[in-house]
């Protein structure tokens, strides 16, 4: 080793050429893309470990529904606030707000479809009683 120490920040490292691609484990974070995967990575151990079939459209529909509350929950946290008081993930989703909202209500919209055409019933409504206490806390947090 050359003694150097390599340190990860979730600041951005200026010392990048502007045109350079951060690396992959970082567009997964700016992205919010690691709590979705996290998630689906779980559930499909779960169907394993327990020898139970994974349902169609249940890891999509997981991943596309934590994926959405979580953006929308980085965007909350951005508003009112100044950009030095952020850390990287929060200027990305700030800076690129309207693409990611339009991801968002793509992505809510083949959830929804995945919900009611490919989803067994039983399940799809056992999420949607979930879905209530995430969205009153989405709606006082938006509020407050």
């Amino acid at each position: 080793m050359s003694g150097q120490q390599t340190t990860f920040s979730a600041q951005p490292d200026r010392s990048r050429e502007v045109g350079q691609c951060p690396p992959i484990w970082l567009r997964l974070h700016l992205l919010s893309l690691e709590a979705p995967l996290i998630a689906m990575a779980w559930a499909l151990g779960l169907t394993h470990l327990n020898r139970v079939p994974v349902m169609p459209g249940v890891l999509a529909g997981l991943g596309l529904c934590v994926w959405i509350i979580y953006v929308l929950d980085r965007l909350l946290d951005t508003r009112g606030k100044a950009d030095s008081e952020l850390d990287a993930r929060h200027r990305f989703h700030r800076r690129h707000r309207v693409a990611l909202l339009a991801a968002v209500l793509v992505g809510a919209v083949v959830a929804i479809w995945l919900a009611f055409w490919i989803v067994p019933a039983d399940l799809t409504w056992h999420c949607v009683m979930l879905s209530v206490p995430i969205l009153f806390y989405l709606a006082i947090y938006a509020g407050g």
